[in-house]
């Protein structure tokens, strides 16, 4: 969604791109020099979007503009969204959709092509009910000194020599994914679940597991990414502390892989 957020003191960190994996309210903010003018938005999906949720259409999906606007105008003066009043009427429309969207993406409602990869550092995290506003801006209150720390040099990855052709292309995938910057902040947690013979072949195992399959790991870590702070799990060992800053890889619908204190964690699930 093309509006743009600022840090703290008001400088401009980048514009909303996407949801983060189906969670309600949160979205990634794309570390970019672009700003929300650099970006087309298609105006008739958002308002016929928002026409269904303050209820202006008809029941042949026709929109009445005159209504629209001046509903959204009403809820912009409300007691509600007293600290959105210093929006424009663009922003705050926009952010009315991004509160009530309930889709899985929002790409569809952005001009892609405005939002090249290369032009794109990482991510951030948004949780939409923490923006805070400040001269009229969208503003994360929060300390990001983990933005921009070491990233992953491609160059220093030993080459995949696999015969398999597929496993080469997802290396070729996972590469041009752009991580999300986060901190550890709380301790993390290490878990082993072995399960017992005679369990195994309860729950469908099978003689390899005799071989030493027959246990799983996860590490459970509290990170922060912008206003977002959440507890994740991983089916792998993360070998960090608290305080360390990671970096996440998120697939279509996973994380796919880790970055923390100079080490990449691949995570096949």
């Amino acid at each position: 969604m093309p509006i743009d957020i600022y840090d703290r003191n008001q400088e401009h960190i980048g514009i909303i791109r996407e949801r983060y994996i189906d969670t309600d309210n949160v979205y990634m903010v794309a570390i970019t020099d672009l700003n929300s003018a650099d970006i087309a938005i298609d105006e008739d999906k958002l308002k016929k979007y928002m026409a269904g949720i303050v209820k202006v259409k008809s029941i042949f999906g026709k929109i009445d503009e005159d209504r629209l606007k001046e509903e959204i105008e009403e809820l912009r003066i409300s007691e509600q969204y007293e600290q959105l009043q210093q929006l424009s009427y663009d922003d705050f429309i926009k952010y009315l959709f991004l509160k009530n969207y309930s889709g899985k993406s929002i790409e569809n409602y952005l001009e892609i092509n405005g939002f090249r990869e290369e032009l794109i550092k990482g991510y951030i995290l948004l949780d939409i009910k923490k923006i805070e506003i400040k001269n009229g801006k969208l503003c994360i209150d929060d300390e990001m000194d983990y933005i921009l720390n070491e990233t992953i040099d491609y160059d220093l990855i030993p080459k995949n020599n696999s015969p398999y052709l597929i496993d080469q292309r997802n290396d070729e995938i996972t590469d041009k994914i752009k991580p999300i910057f986060a901190k550890i902040t709380g301790y993390p947690i290490f878990q082993t679940d072995i399960m017992g013979f005679g369990e195994g072949f309860i729950l469908g195992g099978d003689l390899a597991d005799l071989g030493g399959r027959n246990h799983s790991h996860e590490t459970i870590l509290r990170i922060k990414s912008g206003s977002y702070e959440d507890n994740i799990v991983l089916p792998i060992i993360v070998f960090a502390k608290a305080g360390m800053p990671i970096q996440l890889y998120i697939g279509e619908k996973k994380v796919e892989k880790v970055f923390c204190d100079g080490v990449i964690y691949k995570l096949w699930q």
